[in-house]
């Protein structure tokens, strides 16, 4: 559980740089549906997805948008959509407004 929110923490693993021309990862399918979010630790970048985003295990490329937007996005545990600017641009407004009202 991370802020009460349930989530399911993998590891990625980078696949042979012999078969791949860039770095890609497998990310594995979760086995049950317990968790709301699912976390991929892949060296110091944690991948952060709702549920449903992967029903098979699947190899991705890093540099796709599809994974890219999701690196390190612990804006997905609030529901926002790191694919959309527009939740996004709330999401920072946000984050903005509430650390000047903490100073």
């Amino acid at each position: 559980m991370i802020n009460g929110k349930r989530c399911v923490i993998f590891t990625a693993n980078l696949l042979p740089k012999s078969s791949h021309p860039w770095p890609t990862a497998l990310f594995k399918a979760p086995k049950g549906d317990w968790a709301d979010f699912l976390l991929y630790i892949l060296n110091d970048d944690v991948y952060v997805f709702p549920k449903g985003k992967f029903t098979h295990n699947s190899a991705m490329a890093l540099s796709a948008g599809y994974i890219y937007d999701y690196k390190n996005s612990w804006c997905v545990l609030e529901g926002v959509d790191p694919t959309s600017s527009k939740q996004m641009d709330e999401y920072r407004k946000r984050l903005e407004k509430e650390s000047k009202e903490a100073r």
